[in-house]
């Protein structure tokens, strides 16, 4: 293993969550010599070829996509087609440009192995289609996101287009040489992909986003606790109301909070902007690299669960690299992240069901019990191993080797 190709959908300096992940693994890759390129897209109006830390990324042009009620209807009706072998939401402009560039990287480059990162769904599309032409190429699905385990379109009985998509899953990944997988998805694969060839390849890792700072510093006494959350929040995805019931509760300590991130339902928060005034202030999506820094300065960080069992937001081990107090609220049973912020000391874990029996003193209480608490290294790197660079790198290699011994 020596030229590696990323397929991702957003990179570095604007990455996407699955963007940060792969750079945490290309920075691990580099270390044990490997040269990484990356492709993906840009929102900007020309094709970029760009060197940022030794990584060479090509860039290609994402359209806007147009609200088109008429391809829609066809786009749903698609989801009931007896005869439709590949997702309905699959771009072919985008699966035509990736391959024609993937080609060109692999012949110039000498690429051994593709790493395609889910979401988006063209990159495995392309990968499978890669594997035909380049059967001497490791190529491998890196399924950050569910695939049958996502969310499913709403107003279609959920049994038919879970069907679909355990079709599309298995068309998509059977020709690839593995697949990693999430362990949240794990319960979902053993009930309904145990049994498909794809699976087969299966190898499950976790989110490599703990990588812990040697610059961490606390303040013994604060004028103010900064209260931050980083990440979009759409209602369908993430139900905001049990952390504004929390922070209304706090609306009279001196508190300064942010939320940072697009906000798909902003009248949820009027309340929130109304009460706690100039307390509280919303920033738009910055890159990477500014977030970190508002991690960094924050006293206690936010997290919302999700409301599928499948998805783990990658931040939440951002803020277990910094050592940060973490509140963090879910509203269902199995919510993933809960799964992992139970074995965090300075996580408070609050059931948005069961509000009425948290009291405002609870939650200052722990703030101040846990704000300058210090946890090693050593602690955090043995419950969280998995979630580090260094273990899905191990993974990769391993099974490069035994592929390349076939």
């Amino acid at each position: 293993m020596k030229n590696i190709l990323f397929l991702v959908d957003y990179y570095l300096p604007e990455a996407s969550p699955n963007g940060i992940c792969c750079s945490n693994i290309i920075e691990e890759l580099k270390k044990n010599g490997c040269n990484c390129y990356v492709l993906c897209y840009t929102r900007k109006k020309e094709e970029k070829l760009e060197k940022i830390d030794d990584v060479l990324i090509y860039r290609i042009i994402e359209k806007k996509k147009k609200n088109n009620f008429f391809k829609k209807i066809i786009s749903y009706a698609k989801w009931v087609m007896p005869f439709c072998y590949e997702p309905v939401y699959k771009e072919n402009y985008k699966i035509k440009k990736l391959y024609k560039c993937s080609k060109k990287i692999i012949k110039e480059y000498g690429i051994d192995t593709i790493i395609c990162s889910h979401l988006p769904v063209e990159t495995i599309i392309v990968g499978s289609r890669l594997k035909k032409q380049f059967p001497n190429t490791y190529i491998c699905a890196y399924m950050l996101d569910a695939f049958s385990g996502n969310f499913l379109p709403r107003f279609l009985p959920s049994k038919v287009t879970l069907a679909k998509k355990i079709k599309w899953e298995n068309n998509c990944l059977k020709k690839l040489d593995n697949s990693y997988i999430m362990e949240s998805c794990k319960n979902h694969h053993k009930k309904y992909s145990i049994k498909k060839t794809w699976y087969r390849k299966a190898i499950y890792t976790d989110i490599p986003s703990l990588i812990l700072s040697d610059k961490i510093s606390y303040i013994e006494d604060r004028k103010k606790i900064k209260i931050l959350y980083v990440g979009s929040i759409d209602q369908y995805v993430r139900d905001p109301r049990a952390i504004i019931e929390i922070l209304l509760k706090l609306s009279d300590e001196n508190i300064e909070c942010e939320f940072v991130g697009n906000i798909s339902c902003p009248d949820a928060f009027e309340i929130l902007k109304k009460t706690l005034g100039k307390k509280i202030k919303f920033t738009n999506h910055i890159p990477h690299q500014a977030v970190l820094k508002k991690i960094k300065e924050a006293d206690v960080m936010l997290n919302i669960g999700n409301l599928t069992t499948n998805m783990v937001p990658s931040k939440i081990f951002e803020y277990i690299s910094f050592k940060k107090t973490i509140i963090s609220t879910y509203v269902i049973d199995n919510e993933p992240s809960t799964q992992y912020l139970k074995k965090y000391p300075k996580a408070l874990i609050i059931d948005g069901r069961k509000l009425n029996e948290l009291s405002k003193e609870d939650i200052i209480n722990f703030i101040k019990n846990n704000i300058n608490k210090d946890i090693s290294d050593r602690e955090i790197k043995k419950i969280f191993y998995k979630n580090t660079p260094e273990f899905f790198v191990k993974k990769l290699m391993f099974n490069f080797n035994n592929w390349r011994k076939k």
